[in-house]
């Protein structure tokens, strides 16, 4: 196991709840959280040549973001609407994020932002953020 690495890059082979909990190891209980704040939304397994098995998060028709597991840690990418953007640009309980929200690539998508999780410190940033994305997109 290689920190930071990405562990499922056998097409063969889609992740199970056990493989997600060895790899993930103390990242675990952070993945099934920001899950259950997406359980209304579809959780797709996708395999891509390049970067393995990953998980989209999505409503049927946008995604709200995907999942990418690392040994120990993993990452949320994902990408917000203008409007969604500006709305995080005016709360001040987002203001640590607003330097990386303003720096975000603009793509057809929206503008990308990544999240990598290896503590609760990282992981309760990105679950506010979460909360906070799906009310807008309600």
């Amino acid at each position: 196991m290689i920190p930071g690495k990405r562990p499922f890059t056998d097409s063969s082979e889609k992740p199970g709840k056990d493989e997600l909990r060895q790899v993930l190891e103390t990242t675990f209980p952070f993945y099934e959280e920001i899950k259950e704040l997406s359980k209304d939304f579809k959780h797709d397994w996708n395999f891509s040549k390049n970067s393995g098995w990953m998980q989209k998060v999505h409503d049927g028709k946008k995604v709200l973001y995907y999942f990418i597991a690392l040994f120990g840690a993993f990452k949320v990418s994902l990408a917000m609407h203008g409007k969604e953007r500006d709305a995080f640009l005016k709360e001040k309980a987002f203001v640590s994020l607003h330097s990386q929200i303003e720096a975000a690539k603009k793509y057809v998508e929206g503008y990308a932002l990544q999240f990598s999780l290896d503590d609760e410190n990282s992981f309760s940033v990105l679950r506010d953020f979460l909360v906070k994305l799906i009310e807008l997109r309600r």
